[in-house]
């Protein structure tokens, strides 16, 4: 089996952990409004600041499955869900041992696309579509591949980030993933001047691309009441953040045996804190913290539970692993 290389697995835990914290910005302080900027500024702009630096998550996610190609088979499939059916009914003893209530809306919103597991189904759809998208990349120029791609986010950005036309719902559906995904593809198999650079020269453009909108929006929100620079996965600078931080790390070269270990249970980290099941007490949990101490330490104290969480949850899916590994060898016998 080919060594995964470290750098984009240690990517994709990061990935993950800007998940949670994306995720305990949205639940505990919320958005930021034009009565925030005009009465807390600094408190506004850390709040918006930490948002952008965070919302390249899911982008970068399937940025790095565009990287190495999604190799698209039936067992692939049934491991998805597989652990989407795992985790909800580790859940739910999970509930029943702590007191949680659990009805059968919670469970049932497990398998619905409009929920917290919007990404499942929205990824699940690239899966099975990635065998035409990398036919295309094969036989397609860098012209027409430029030009397809071109033309997917040019769409996404005016139609959805800021006329909300498209009801894109800000990139949470499969066309904004097929679009990271051909872009990712491109950068990988074609050379381009954009991969060129150093590390260095990513970095400076990632915390560009992150403050720039901020500084957009907190102005348009001040003066004229609207955020024009708001954060979603469809906006050019979230996008371009995006490209930025995964170019960063491809520049790392380097292969860590713990790294590898914890990246390929990263996906239990989103399937567990936000569950239908869990995601209510999740916020409950945060929001307990953030009124027990002041505004400046919760952040570090948020980074910090998150970081434990994430490692646990990637502890926790090694059982996960194994069942599955039994499971699979019997049922794909000769695959």
């Amino acid at each position: 089996m080919k060594q995964r290389q470290s750098n984009f697995e240690l990517l994709r835990i990061l990935a993950m952990l800007f998940v949670v914290l994306l995720h305990v910005n949205e639940m505990v302080l919320g958005g930021v409004n034009r009565l925030d900027v005009i009465q807390s500024p600094v408190d506004a702009f850390v709040r918006s600041l930490s948002e952008q630096f965070c919302c390249v998550c899911v982008n970068v996610f399937i940025l790095i499955s565009g990287w190495f190609g999604i190799k698209t088979s039936f067992k692939g499939v049934a491991n998805i869900i597989f652990q989407v059916f795992f985790y909800t009914i580790f859940l739910i003893a999970l509930g029943h041992l702590l007191g949680w209530e659990v009805p059968l809306d919670r469970i049932t919103a497990v398998v619905r696309y409009d929920t917290a597991y919007w990404f499942v189904s929205q990824y699940l759809l690239l899966y099975l579509i990635a065998p035409a998208l990398n036919s295309f990349v094969d036989s397609a120029d860098d012209k027409r591949l430029l030009g397809v791609t071109a033309s997917l986010f040019t769409f996404e950005f005016v139609m959805d980030w800021q006329v909300h036309y498209a009801n894109m719902n800000g990139g949470n559906n499969v066309v904004s993933f097929i679009a990271l995904y051909l872009l990712a593809r491109y950068l990988a198999t074609r050379e381009s001047r954009l991969s060129q650079y150093s590390w260095k020269h990513y970095a400076c453009a990632y915390f560009v691309f992150t403050l720039l909108p901020c500084i957009i929006g907190f102005a348009g929100s001040y003066f004229i009441g609207s955020d024009l620079g708001k954060a979603q996965y469809t906006s050019p600078f979230v996008v371009a953040a995006s490209v930025s931080l995964l170019l960063m790390f491809s520049k790392f070269q380097f292969v860590s045996k713990p790294i590898n270990y914890l990246a390929c249970s990263a996906f239990a980290i989103y399937l567990i804190h936000i569950s239908p099941i869990s995601a209510r007490y999740f916020k409950q949990h945060m929001t307990a913290v953030y009124d027990s101490m002041s505004g400046a330490l919760f952040i570090p104290v948020s980074i910090a539970i998150a970081i434990v969480l994430c490692v646990a949850c990637m502890l926790i899916d090694k059982v996960r692993i194994y069942l599955w590994s039994v499971i699979s060898k019997k049922i794909f016998k000769n695959s």
